[in-house]
């Protein structure tokens, strides 16, 4: 009997600690683009010297373009977590899925933070095609003369195994005051 309790008790601070993982609002500050830092390892490899063919027009406009959030690391323990309950008969949360929207409450960020995100874009000319319904992603359009004003690098063509492409020429900068957790690294 004693073995029941400690595994029920197990099962109930296991479903609290799932549950734990809400959003919270993470930008908390002004945003000063005055304070900036970058974000490391997102020049893609194929961006090399040997391959650029110059600058892009800055009236060019470049679509689908994408902001890739990560999670807290504790967001990203629970979601695990509750993955590893889901595949285990013996949890109450054995197959047990989430929609989307229970999904990005839970693991993804906040409401208030997009919107600050989605305010930072489109005043800076951005159009916002869409934001992932798990709360981890906004894919955007705008200009070159945007994307490097706003991110502080350059965009330039390049030529790399057959193929044509633009990107930046250096890792972006963002507003300090944005949780640098929240992106993710492309390489």
């Amino acid at each position: 009997m004693r073995f029941f309790r400690t595994a029920v008790l197990f099962y109930a601070a296991f479903a609290v600690s799932l549950l734990a993982a809400q959003t919270q609002t993470r930008i908390l500050g002004t945003i000063d683009e005055a304070q900036l830092v970058t974000l490391s390892g997102n020049v893609p490899s194929l961006a090399q010297p040997e391959f650029d063919l110059g600058a892009v027009p800055q009236g060019t406009v470049m679509t689908h373009m994408r902001l890739v959030l990560s999670r807290t690391a504790a967001q990203e323990q629970a979601l695990e977590s509750f993955m590893a309950a889901q595949q285990n008969p013996q949890s109450p949360y054995y197959h047990q899925w989430l929609t989307p929207a229970q999904f990005s409450q839970r693991y993804g960020v906040s409401g208030a933070d997009i919107n600050s995100l989605l305010n930072w874009l489109t005043g800076r000319g951005f159009s916002v095609e869409r934001v992932d319904s798990g709360g981890m992603g906004i894919a955007f359009s705008g200009r070159v003369v945007d994307v490097e004003n706003a991110f502080h690098t350059q965009i330039h063509q390049f030529n790399a195994e057959g193929e044509i492409f633009m990107a930046n020429v250096s890792d972006p900068q963002i507003p300090a005051a944005w949780p640098r957790s929240w992106w993710a690294s492309r390489t």
